[in-house]
């Protein structure tokens, strides 16, 4: 086996009927001193996976137990999720990003920032749950819960949802969250998070003073989003519909199952 700084990802692979990784192995040769370290690595990847959808970690991150060790059998996939999730300032992560870029069709850090941005989009769904959790608690009715989340969108884009799925160009059936960039799907989460604050810390119980709070907040994000941007946060441009970025992400997946079938 090669030694030294010049190992590759592939020297620390194993083979049983299809090419896989330990994921202690994996941890040895990132050079984390502690295999517990690591296991937040592979925490973060397997919530990635998740995000992706259709794809079952337990069949890509496999539980088991070797020479006493409580580890993982790590897919090619799995494997560069768990490299992408590492430590960049590690030179061995370099190493294994590049032995692992050529099942990749787009440049490597393109493709991380797409699943960012899965992570985004999938951290504000979970802030919109929290929000419509709160306003609910504290006396928001359904009939006026559409009102509640449009005085959001008034206060953060000066219009309406509707006239910014227009102004936008996104149809009006679509969602428009699947078609921001990650600045502007932080921002949002930033923005109903705080909303939900701002409803919890004052003890709001009116639903006109939940409105009002929505759209206070979504400004007060709007003037911090054109202070750090430049950019109005109707202006930020919109990216491929998640549904598609997803699909890229599961070929990649693809192109690596059929070429370690053939190992």
């Amino acid at each position: 086996m090669t030694t030294g700084q010049n190992l590759s990802i592939e020297d620390i692979a194993k083979e049983n009927g299809i090419r896989f990784w330990y994921a202690h192995d994996l941890s040895k040769y990132l050079e984390y001193k502690d295999f517990d370290n690591f296991k937040s690595v592979i925490k973060k990847a397997r919530a990635t996976m998740d995000q992706i959808g259709g794809i079952d970690s337990d069949d890509e991150f496999i539980p088991m137990e070797v020479d006493g060790i409580k580890t993982y059998k790590l897919t090619r996939f799995a494997c560069l999720l768990s490299v992408l999730s590492a430590d960049n300032k590690k030179p061995r992560v370099a190493i294994a990003k590049a032995g692992l870029a050529k099942f990749v069709d787009i440049a490597l850090q393109q493709y991380a920032e797409r699943l960012e941005r899965l992570e985004e989009r999938s951290k504000l769904t979970h802030g919109e749950q929290y929000m419509s959790g709160i306003a609910q608690s504290h006396g928001m009715s359904s009939d006026k819960f559409a009102i509640f989340k449009d005085a959001g969108y008034r206060g953060m884009y000066n219009m309406s949802i509707t006239d910014l799925k227009n102004y936008k160009g996104v149809g009006k059936k679509d969602t428009l969250y699947d078609y921001m960039g990650i600045t502007e799907l932080a921002a949002n989460t930033f923005r109903v998070t705080q909303t939900a604050e701002r409803i919890k810390s004052a003890n709001i119980k009116s639903e006109n003073g939940m409105i009002q709070a929505a759209k206070e907040v979504g400004k007060e994000v709007r003037n911090i989003v054109i202070h750090n941007t430049h950019k109005n946060p109707e202006d930020l441009a919109i990216e491929a519909k998640i549904t598609e970025v997803k699909k890229e992400i599961k070929a990649t997946r693809k192109k690596m199952i059929n070429h370690d079938k053939k190992k």
